[in-house]
């Protein structure tokens, strides 16, 4: 008869998800069945106490009463077993089983079936360590969520991962090797220059019994360069002193006759060495057929020979996958060889059993959905790698369990603002979130000076006022990092609860272009920040009328030289101002422009009432306004005192506080 099966066996199978739970909590049904069989052993014990309350003398009556005593503490310990009520028992049940440890906790002391563990990057603009376990080749599960702790603000590049000498190593094209007993907290050494050459890519672990070789391509002309010069080297490190030897170019066939190999990979499969590597000969031209050659030593150091193209292809060989950064991997009688579709983000993974027949093309990714890019898959080899991959899963969780793409975060980093000027340096393709608290004062200018390194694709700022004050401005001054709209040299909000977005757009090269500054994708709800095109409106107008006298000017306002560029036919416009009524009548007004083409107006259409009434609307222009033109308000019969103040002319449909020019604040 088949044993029932607990489901705590499913721990193999991580990640576990809710049904896994409810499978946990029927674990006890199981043992209550189990438990059940004692009935026996308790009906036994009845007999025992009707057997000794026969037999014995009066003399021996303490020592039954110590055995009934007994036997009634085992009937109740299983009572309280099956009830589920005895919580010492249970914990020392989940314990043994792997569920929890001694201090009670989930999920941390039963060791995961990892087979290998996968270094690879993403993340934060690409450019982040991302870590995965797997268990099968297939699916990468990960360890930590885009960042490493320890190493914030590196960059990481095609990192290769190992396991030697006590610690985990990761070289990668930063041209460092970062090493680590947990994974959690790195420390680095410069890899040393490969002598005569000016670039260096894809560094790569080798290990050959008790000697550890970094194998790397480099080369002073680049691939897609027709003097394409890019070899192979090798050098020994010391994982004791954590010092390189010399590098060695590496000896191997050129079948193509062009040097422009780089990410080797290396393995010793059936007694033999074998690499792989990309060819990228012709990169940015219509003959760029990108391919992974693989090679044949019968030592880790060389010489290879040419053994074929891997057949990176989809079915039939239809199409040629563009793929690159190959890693060999070694699982049983199959030798794997896994590599990053660049040109679709999918990953792939061929295999064979005897070196030559390569087979059964797949797509393997991560459980996250995460893009592993130019990864290394390497098996373990010993139970103290293991636990420091559990010990390290288990540091990072809920972050290695979550879901989503690599960008994904469970919450946003987050830095206060102080009164005063703030120097703010955001981390490239991070989203952080800026925010003044209560500790700033009412009254308080927060003035904010934004910097920028270089940065890939998107990044996104939040900046907010937490403390429903009115009272406290926030001023992003205008930087190489931060352009203003409207050509101003500041922008400034007041609102507060309501998020001031920022967006960069990010440089598709990532080795040396800059990023686009900041600009505004979302402002909060406020009327502050517009730019003036008109000059000189600090002053009121004023004008007493003259009766039944057409064009009246009540006010004119010669406009900016930035007009030339900015108000071009068909651009939306807003004007705003306040008018002042003195002795209203049925005068008409009318605003328009005039002096650099014809002349364009509205007619307000409002009727004069005594006091102070404020006018605002938008309109699309006829045709180009520019420096010779002026914004004019004027008045068609009428006796009436009329005032004009607080004159705004800006682009958009968003009416904005009225403020001056740019150019009147340096007269």
């Amino acid at each position: 008869m088949e044993q029932d099966k607990l489901a705590t066996d499913e721990l193999t199978n991580l990640p576990l998800d809710h049904n896994w739970y409810v499978k946990l909590a029927d674990n006890f049904t199981i043992i209550q069945g189990y438990l059940q069989k004692y009935d026996g052993i308790i009906e036994e014990l009845a007999t025992i106490n009707n057997d000794v309350d026969s037999r014995l003398s009066a003399q021996n009556q303490t020592q039954a009463e110590l055995l009934k005593e007994q036997a009634d503490s085992l009937q109740d310990r299983i009572n309280r077993i099956i009830m589920g009520t005895d919580t010492d028992a249970i914990i020392e049940v989940l314990q043994n089983i792997g569920v929890c440890n001694k201090s009670g906790t989930s999920l941390t002391s039963r060791t995961y079936p990892f087979k290998a563990i996968a270094s690879s990057f993403s993340g934060q603009n690409y450019t982040s360590l991302d870590l995965y376990w797997t268990s099968d080749y297939e699916k990468f599960y990960p360890i930590n969520k885009s960042v490493i702790k320890g190493l914030e603000g590196e960059e990481i590049r095609d990192p290769s991962i190992t396991y030697f000498g006590g610690k985990y190593l990761v070289a990668d094209t930063s041209w460092k090797v970062y090493y680590s007993t947990d994974l959690t907290k790195f420390d680095s050494v410069p890899i040393s220059n490969i002598p005569d050459t000016s670039i260096n890519w894809a560094p790569e672990w080798v290990v050959d019994g008790n000697d550890l070789y970094l194998f790397a391509c480099g080369g002073n002309n680049n691939t897609y360069d027709v003097n394409a010069d890019m070899r192979i080297y090798y050098t020994r490190f010391d994982a004791d002193t954590m010092s390189f030897g010399t590098w060695n170019q590496l000896t191997y066939d050129v079948p193509t006759g062009v040097r422009a190999n780089i990410d080797p990979t290396v393995a010793k499969y059936n007694g033999e060495w074998y690499m792989a590597m990309k060819l990228e000969y012709g990169l940015g031209t219509n003959g760029y057929l990108p391919r992974i050659q693989l090679y044949k030593s019968n030592s880790a150091t060389g010489y290879y020979s040419y053994v074929m193209d891997l057949p990176f292809q989809t079915e039939n060989n239809h199409f040629d996958l563009q793929v690159e950064g190959p890693s060999l991997c070694v699982d049983g009688d199959k030798l794997y060889c896994f590599a990053d579709g660049f040109s679709n983000t999918t990953s792939y993974r061929l295999e064979t059993t005897d070196g030559k027949d390569w087979s059964h093309l797949i797509d393997i990714g991560a459980s996250d959905g995460s893009r592993m890019q130019h990864f290394t898959v390497y098996p373990l080899q010993s139970q103290n790698e293991q636990q420091i991959i559990q010990d390290a899963t288990m540091y990072y969780l809920p972050e290695a369990m979550g879901n989503g793409i690599s960008n994904y975060r469970l919450t946003l980093p987050e830095q206060f603002l102080q009164a005063g000027v703030n120097e703010l340096y955001p981390q490239p393709g991070i989203e952080m979130y800026y925010h003044i608290g209560s500790n700033v004062p009412n009254g308080s200018l927060v003035e904010v000076n934004l910097h920028m390194d270089r940065n890939r694709n998107y990044s996104k700022i939040r900046f907010v006022i937490e403390n429903n004050s009115t009272d406290i401005r926030l001023k992003l001054n205008k930087t190489a990092a931060f352009i203003p709209p409207y050509g101003l040299d500041s922008y400034e909000t007041n609102v507060s609860d309501t998020p001031l977005v920022l967006v960069a757009k990010g440089s598709s090269d990532w080795k040396n272009n800059l990023s686009e500054p900041y600009r505004i994708e979302s402002n909060p709800v406020s009327r502050v920040g517009g730019r003036n095109y008109a000059l000189a409106t600090q002053s009121p107008s004023t004008l007493i009328g003259k009766g039944n006298v057409s064009g009246q000017t009540i006010a004119a306002y010669q406009l900016s030289k930035h007009a030339d560029s900015r108000l071009v036919a068909q651009t939306h416009i807003r004007i705003s101002a306040d008018l002042t009524f003195t002795k209203p009548d049925n005068g008409s007004i009318f605003v328009g422009f005039n002096g650099g083409g014809s002349w364009i107006y509205r007619a307000l259409d409002i009727p004069m009432i005594n006091g102070t009434k404020h006018i605002s609307f938008s309109m699309q222009l006829t045709r180009q306004l520019t420096s010779a033109d002026k914004l004019i308000f004027s008045v068609d019969n009428t006796f009436a005192t009329i005032r004009v103040e607080n004159v705004m002319l800006e682009t958009g449909d968003i009416e904005h506080d009225s403020v001056p020019a740019p150019e009147d604040y340096f007269k």
